[in-house]
């Protein structure tokens, strides 16, 4: 029995090595806590603004949107004449023309809507067609074409023959066909 009497019992020995364990654990674990929570830190740094920005962006657009919805769309759409205004639309095109130092030599209907056709539920859209005689610079004419043809919706050009000196234009004025 003197073997086993110089023997410590079994749960001296795991309280000794559970104190040591216990021991080096500590001093080891306090760096790394540190270290861990440094990188964390750092992390959240480095991420933190870049997504906090992102987030700002994304409010800014949200209000942008919602500040559109709250805003009434303008009526854009263009105002499309009556028959009764295609004439009108005529001379405003003739007088245009005058202003700027070309003559209007001739200006011939060639069509002006359609009398057999059936007028269907929705809006429909008819056009006349109107020829013009002109005299003057090219450029000029040029010139007031473009604009007539920039600033009224309702107008297209058809066809142009210029010669340096006049020249015969088709315009094409569309308007709304009275029942």
């Amino acid at each position: 029995m003197s073997f086993f009497s110089n023997r410590k019992p079994a749960g001296h020995l795991m309280t000794t090595f559970f104190l040591m364990f216990k021991q080096s654990f500590l001093k080891t674990i306090k760096p790394c806590v540190a270290v861990l929570s440094a990188i964390i830190l750092l992390e959240f740094s480095l991420f933190w603004r870049p997504a906090y920005q992102n987030f700002q962006n994304l409010q800014e657009e949200k209000k942008y949107w919602e500040s559109l919805l709250q805003i009434k769309p303008k009526d854009t759409a263009p105002v499309i004449p009556s028959r009764d205004h295609c004439l009108d639309i005529a001379e405003e095109c003739r007088s245009r023309l005058l202003k700027a130092g070309v003559e209007v030599s001739a200006l011939n209907i060639e069509r002006f809507g359609s009398d057999n056709r059936e007028v269907s539920k929705g809006t429909a859209l008819d056009y006349a067609l109107l020829r013009l005689h002109l005299q003057g610079n090219r450029e000029v004419i040029i010139s007031q074409l473009k604009y007539i043809e920039d600033t009224c919706e309702e107008i297209t050009i058809q066809e142009v023959n210029l010669e340096p000196d006049g020249g015969v234009v088709l315009l094409q004025i569309y308007f709304l066909p009275t029942e």
